[in-house]
């Protein structure tokens, strides 16, 4: 009597199904074995038993040459080569991805500020300077001398933060000081 081709070649992968259940079985006594021989039966917890033993299990069961996870390229802010991956023939993704393209350096610059306004003023101040905005939007830093003056000549304006592409006041931000040229 001869075996099957087909029952040869599943014959290795039937053997490691038996085998890990049969090691899940043993580790599995051993884990509760040691459990109760190290504390008294009343102070095992049923839950740390629990646990122990279904982490044992899930490590068992996950097939040793797992398949690597394929992510699609980089996208952020709408660009990159993944990008086409990520909206996956939606157009309402794509359009989302265009807008937030377009809007890159706005986005970057309106960041990049807020962080300019919400760490530099303070330290400035402690040193006896002030941080003023100029109009073409880079900063400028003044001694009190200077601001005084440009005080008194009401050079200086105050401007509230705004985010989402000024369609909010932002509440977190300090007011900034502007140069009125």
């Amino acid at each position: 009597w001869r075996k099957s081709s087909s029952a040869t070649t599943n014959q290795p992968l039937l053997m490691t199904k038996m085998a890990r259940f049969i090691a899940f079985q043993v580790l599995t006594l051993l884990l509760l074995i040691s459990q109760v021989s190290s504390y008294s039966i009343r102070t095992v917890e049923r839950r740390s038993l629990l646990q122990k033993a279904s982490f044992l299990a899930v490590s068992l069961a996950a097939p040793p040459h797992a398949n690597a996870v394929l992510s699609s390229g980089f996208c952020a802010q709408g660009v990159g080569e993944g990008c086409e991956d990520r909206s996956e023939g939606n157009s309402f993704i794509k359009s989302l991805q265009e807008k937030s393209a377009a809007n890159r350096e706005a986005n970057t610059r309106e960041a990049l500020n807020a962080y300019w306004v919400k760490n530099y003023p303070d330290a400035f101040a402690s040193t006896g300077k002030t941080m003023v905005k100029k109009q073409d939007g880079t900063f400028a830093i003044f001694s009190n001398a200077e601001m005084d003056e440009l005080r008194k000549n009401n050079k200086i304006g105050v401007e509230i933060p705004t985010a989402k592409g000024g369609k909010y006041q932002d509440l977190t931000q300090k007011r900034i000081l502007i140069l009125k040229e």
